[in-house]
């Protein structure tokens, strides 16, 4: 997304911190290869972990990986490319 105020591009991932987004310089192009058959990213990212039954909180380095899934929708390809998806259908 682009802020019209200022020009700014704005990218937002579930899962991964700002912090994470910036330090991995993650862009618009480098989410749109995500489009190509069986094609990941990986990214490093630190993260805080809290436990009350060890009454600490530990910031540790972790690995978030990011890839297209087929959970909820079925994904067509065409020449190893993303084009289209269509709803799961459900049959008793």
């Amino acid at each position: 997304m682009i802020n019209n105020e200022t020009g700014e591009t704005i990218i937002k991932i579930k899962g991964l911190t700002k912090d994470a987004i910036k330090k991995n310089n993650v862009t618009f192009e480098m989410l749109a290869t995500l489009l190509s058959e069986d094609f990941k990213l990986t990214f490093n990212q630190n993260k805080w972990f809290k436990s009350l039954e060890k009454a600490n909180i530990q910031n540790l380095e972790q690995v978030y990986t990011l890839k297209v899934t087929g959970n909820k929708r079925d994904l067509i390809y065409k020449g190893g490319k993303l084009v289209e998806s269509k709803p799961v259908l459900i049959t008793q």
